[in-house]
């Protein structure tokens, strides 16, 4: 299969609306499109985050998203690989791999000595694909806190 990955401009950012939406919707969130288009300008503005899409010829097949932060434990900048998503009929053929490929390399490339990701515990086809790199699974807990 004959893929392009690149980097979501405001040309491409209708696209990645729509794939965030079926992203959200995957793990039982409600999207907002309008508070979703917001939300993804904004990284257009600010160097925290960056998106890219995956082409099928004209079609947008999925997309991945690398959130830059720190870590306190080795004082460096690091990479969250926060979503990975493939819509379902382009999945099992090696797009989620290509994702992942394309933004390790990428995080490489701009000197990010760290990328991690996560995944819900009953998403198993993710950590199919996640036991192909040689990363390691940690024995951090993840927490979440609504303080809104």
């Amino acid at each position: 299969m004959n893929i392009e990955i690149t980097p979501v401009s405001e040309k491409t950012l209708e696209d990645l609306v729509v794939l965030f939406g079926e992203y959200q919707m995957f793990y039982q969130a409600k999207p907002n499109r309008d508070h979703n288009r917001t939300f993804l300008q904004n990284f257009f503005k600010r160097d925290d985050g960056i998106f890219f899409l995956c082409h099928y010829g004209e079609q947008k097949i999925g997309y991945v998203s690398l959130y830059f932060s720190y870590s306190s434990v080795s004082a460096k900048r690091i990479a969250i690989l926060n979503d990975l998503y493939v819509c379902e009929q382009f999945r099992g053929q090696g797009i989620g791999k290509a994702l992942i490929d394309f933004a390790i390399n990428y995080s490489r490339e701009i000197g990010i000595s760290q990328v991690r990701w996560c995944t819900r515990i009953n998403n198993t086809q993710a950590q199919t694909l996640y036991k192909k790199y040689n990363a390691n699974k940690t024995d951090w807990f993840h927490y979440d806190l609504d303080v809104s």
